[in-house]
């Protein structure tokens, strides 16, 4: 059994698909096949895919199947699990999985930019609202520390990204003059705020815990910072 390339295949379903649902039930039945070394060996792949591919109901429930799987236990037998102090081995791992969630992040971005760019209401808002959630469940744990900063950095530099090619594809296209420009490309960047509201009013709306909706607020001030970050610092503003 090819493990790499059925997760392969299963990824790239992922990313073509608008529902999880066929994806999951293949995923199921890969790591059904698997003996226990080989899910043993593999658990640090699928947790990154299912991370950042899955939204946290069905991610938890995935992730339970994995370790009921490689535990032998039945299904319907959940143990609560000990807790145990992190090991350094454990915040090494933790901080390696950050960074590719990062890259991920980045790459994904790249891609709106270069062939999505303002589809704020389909594209925009599933790549954001997909990776919001990963960094807000990264954020609830207890040793969490500044993951979400990665989220602030890769969002102002797309911003800046997108302010710059609606600023010059309006100039070279349009003929407009430069505050007429700047107006549009600002308008852009509000409709891109307006995602990470929509984002933090749809999740605050399903819990009164404090201490998600403390994190939920940390998520939306760094995205809604970034953005702004990005509008105030560009240099089309000044000239």
């Amino acid at each position: 059994m090819n493990i790499e390339r059925q997760l392969q295949a299963i990824e790239a379903e992922l990313k073509a698909v608008g529902h999880r649902e066929g994806p999951d039930r293949r995923l199921r039945s890969l790591i059904r096949n698997m003996d226990r070394a080989e899910l043993t060996d593999w658990r640090p792949n699928l947790v990154q895919m299912i991370e950042v591919h899955f939204m946290p109901k069905r991610r938890k429930a995935l992730l339970s199947f994995i370790d009921d799987e490689i535990s032998g236990r039945p299904m319907t037998v959940r143990e609560r699990p000990i807790p145990r102090k992190p090991t350094a081995r454990t915040i090494r791992n933790a901080r390696i999985a950050t960074t590719t969630i990062g890259d991920k992040f980045q790459r994904e971005l790249r891609e709106l930019s270069d062939k999505y760019i303002f589809q704020w209401t389909t594209r925009y808002q599933d790549c954001l609202f997909k990776f919001l959630d990963i960094y807000f469940e990264r954020q609830k744990e207890p040793s969490a520390s500044n993951e979400h900063s990665s989220l602030g950095r890769h969002l102002e530099e797309h911003s800046r990204d997108i302010f710059a090619k609606g600023y010059n594809h309006t100039i070279e296209k349009t003929g407009l003059a430069h505050a007429n420009a700047i107006q549009k490309s600002v308008s852009g960047l509000f409709r891109f705020l307006e995602l990470p509201l929509s984002y933090y009013s749809a999740r605050a709306s399903r819990s009164n815990d404090q201490r998600t909706l403390l994190v939920l607020r940390q998520v939306y001030s760094e995205s809604v910072l970034a953005v702004c970050a990005a509008e105030s610092g560009s240099g089309y503003l000044w000239r």
